[in-house]
This record gives C-alpha cells, structure tokens and sequence, in this order.
C-alpha cells in the first residue's frame, strides 16, 4: 500500500519519468512532460447500470505548455476482477485542443475512486505514458496525463477556430437556389466525431441573395433526437429568413447509440463528440461557399442543442455575435467559461422543465451531472459581461415574465424570458410575438465589434 500511494504522488506531483518501479531517476533526468485535469463530466465510481456494460466515461479540462486548453474524454470498459478489489480495465479517449485532437489507448485496472493505466499516444507504436484518475472527495476528481502528450502540427496548432473569420464566399455561386433549403457537408475529423468521416448542416439562402453583399446567419441547433430538417419546417426562421435577409442555418447532431441525434452538451467532448469544433468547421464551409457578414454570426439550441450554444459564448465568442439558448442543457466545466469579450446572452426557459430543471439539478449516482440554476447562470453572464446592479423587469404577464441587464461593457446585454408555467419546449410565441422574431430581433440588434 505505501508502495501503492508513494507511485501515486509521484504522478501528481509529475516528478517521476520512465515506465515506473526500479530505482528513483537521477536528479539530473529531467522530469517527463504532465498535465494535470480536472474531471468534470462523470464520476470515477464506474457504478454498474442495468443494461450498460460496466465500465463509465470520463471527461475534464485542463492547461499544457504549449497546447493551451486541452480537453480529454475517454471511456473506461472494465474486465475481470483482480486481487485487492481492482478490476481489469481498458481506456480509449482522445485528447483535444482547440483545432486539434489525438486518440489515446491503454489497459491497466479500477480501483473504485482511483484508477492506472499505461497508455499509447496516436496508435499502437505512438509514444507511452501513464495515465491515473484521482477522486478523493470533496475534492474534484482528476486525470494526470505523465510522459507522453501530444504535440500538434504548427499549422494546426496555429489556426484559432475562435478567431473572427472574413467571408470567402462573396461573389461565388450559391449552392443552394435563394428561397431554397438544403443539406450541405463538411470534413469532420473522426477522433472527435464518433468515428464520423462527414458532418452535415442545412442551410436555407434567402429569397433576395445577391453573392455581392455580405448577410447575416443565424445557427438554430435542435435538440437530442431532433433533426436539422424538421427545424427548418416548423421554426419559421427559414420563412423569416426570407423576409429579413439572413442565412438560416440548422446544424445536424450526430446518430450515436441506436442513431438517435445526438449533442455534446455535457463536456467540450463528451461520449467521444467536439461539438464546437463541428461548429466552427461548419462556419468556416458556410462563409467559403456564401457572402456572410462574419460580424453578424449569432446561434440559437433548444435542450442540448442550447447546451452546445452556451458553451460557444463561452469558447467561440470571436464567431458568434450573441447566442440564445432556449431551455438549455446548461452543464459547465468549473471556472473555464472565459470568453474573449462581453457576449450579448438570450435565454428563454420555462419554470414547470422536469428534463432540464429551471432550479437546477444537483448531483446523483443516477444522475451525475450537476446543473446550475437558470438565475445563477444568467447572473455569471451578467458578471463576466460587466453588467451593473440587479435586472429590471420589462415584461411582466401571467405567462412568462421579462429581465434585462444593460449598460454592459460594449454594449452587450444579457436577456431573460421566464415562462412561468411553462415546460421542455420552445414557446411557439412570447407576448404575442412569434418565437423566430423574438430571437432574430435580439440577433439583429448585435454585432462582433472591429
């Protein structure tokens, strides 16, 4: 056991190199490249669920030298018992920067809270490190990566998906006929994608286009299970499109499991998915085929799909304008939404939401996920957004109940819409006006400044 914790300290602390045991490195080795994450997304108990074989997913974030923000997600499948109460395990994830991802794979064993295992960076002949999940509560869990990590290409690495992007589409052909919708693809990197070589999105070109002047676009994400196609149908964005002159633009989740749509709403990459990397491959494709304003980007999600939004305010503020996220999965990773600049936030939530509840949703062994609630999220907004003082109503009905926080930095402002009474759905209208123009005419009124 000493033996045991001693080896274990060693890997926090990142003081060991080698492959373990034998005689200490002479002081003169220099100690081998470590990151340290904190674990965000699932417990490490790895709890048997009827149905699902034993085993659990593992998700964090944490910084490296040179690699910035790096995120892992990795699931753990576990084998037979050992001596001592460990099992045999197996681990396969990725490890993730911003315009980057490496796969990693290894065996080792679960020890309940603890777990160790000798990983390969890139494939079977890939560089080997270890790798050993920690949770001693009330601490958070963690994952410390030891001796291998990755070391993206320059151009890659260079390349910042949260940087402002000018429009190459400008004077090209649309693909798609003004007045028109239809389904488009893009490259998708399978490491983050569940194996998915293409990812698709459904764009609808207003009926005025003209290649020769920039428009605004507006991201609409559906929820878990939802399609990009039944968006554009019963949204009204694509007709409101029409009459104001944006690009309307549905995102399509990926079919995980039993193909069922699928969002990446509870870690940067959850369940193997880095839904903001889709997002920002998507809005690269978008403005090389289509005349795009990149000042006037903004994103709309209902459920997950205001899960992946809430989290580009956070990491993609250089992209998107302002976001509005409708009764939104609204996870967070302690402490890592830091975004670029003030970001102008919509958010419409009913109060009677039993799937994604309007109080929030404390930690569970059935559910582990913690969840804040709707007005402490809206109030983080409002500080990271430097609003002064308290909201102030300005809708006040029996249905739903309006506030506001203004005189933000740069303009921005952060807008709430409590639907009291109301449940997991989005509001077919608000006050009498239609739900696609209260969302367009927050849009309309932000731009990315520069």
């Amino acid at each position: 056991m000493r033996a045991t914790l001693a080896g274990l300290l060693c890997l926090l602390l990142a003081a060991c190199t080698g492959g373990g045991g034998g005689e200490p490195d002479k002081p003169t080795r220099p100690a081998a490249p470590s990151l340290k994450l904190t674990v965000v997304s699932m417990p490490l108990n790895c709890r048997p669920v009827p149905g699902v074989p034993d085993g659990c997913q593992v998700g964090g974030s944490g910084l490296a030298d040179g690699l910035g923000k790096v995120r892992v997600y990795s699931g753990v499948r576990l084998g037979l018992p050992r001596p001592g109460g460990c099992r045999e395990a197996t681990a396969t994830g990725s490890l993730s920067g911003a315009a980057w991802s490496v796969r990693f794979a290894g065996g080792g064993e679960w020890c309940g809270q603890r777990a160790r295992f000798t990983y390969r960076l890139g494939g079977p002949s890939g560089s080997q490190g270890r790798l050993e999940y920690v949770h001693e509560p009330p601490a958070p869990a963690t994952a410390t990566f030891t001796g291998a990590l990755p070391a993206p290409p320059a151009a890659k690495a260079a390349r910042d998906p949260a940087r402002r992007v000018d429009s190459k589409g400008c004077g090209r052909r649309p693909p798609v006929r003004p007045g028109r919708s239809a389904e488009l693809d893009v490259p998708a990197d399978p490491a983050v994608s569940a194996g998915a070589t293409r990812r698709t999105y459904l764009v609808h070109v207003p009926a005025g286009y003209r290649p020769d002047r920039a428009v605004p676009a507006v991201l609409l994400l559906h929820g878990n299970g939802g399609s990009a196609a039944d968006l554009d149908q019963v949204s009204g964005l694509s007709e409101l499109a029409d009459r104001r002159g944006f690009l309307a633009v549905y995102p399509q989740g990926l079919g995980v499991g039993a193909g069922r749509s699928f969002w990446a709403a509870a870690g940067r990459i959850e369940g193997g998915v880095d839904d903001l990397r889709f997002t920002a491959d998507l809005l690269d494709d978008l403005q090389a085929r289509l005349c795009v304003d990149p000042a006037r980007v903004a994103a709309a999600g209902f459920s997950a799909g205001g899960g992946v939004t809430a989290r580009m305010a956070c990491d993609l503020a250089g992209r998107v304008a302002s976001v509005a996220v409708v009764a939104g999965a609204l996870y967070s990773e302690p402490g890592e939404c830091r975004p670029s600049r003030p970001v102008p936030i919509l958010a419409i939530h009913g109060t009677d939401d039993i799937v994604v509840p309007y109080g929030g949703r404390t930690p569970t062994v059935e559910w582990p996920l913690p969840m804040p609630p709707v007005p402490t999220w809206l109030a983080d907004w409002a500080t990271r957004d430097g609003c002064p003082g308290d909201p102030a109503v300005f809708l006040d009905r029996p249905e739903v109940t309006g506030v506001r926080w203004s005189g933000c930095r740069d303009g921005a402002e952060v807008v709430h819409y409590r639907m009291n009474g109301g449940e997991h759905q989005a509001p077919l209208s608000i006050a009498g006006q239609p739900f696609a123009k209260i969302v367009w005419d927050f849009f309309a009124a932000q731009r990315l400044p520069g």
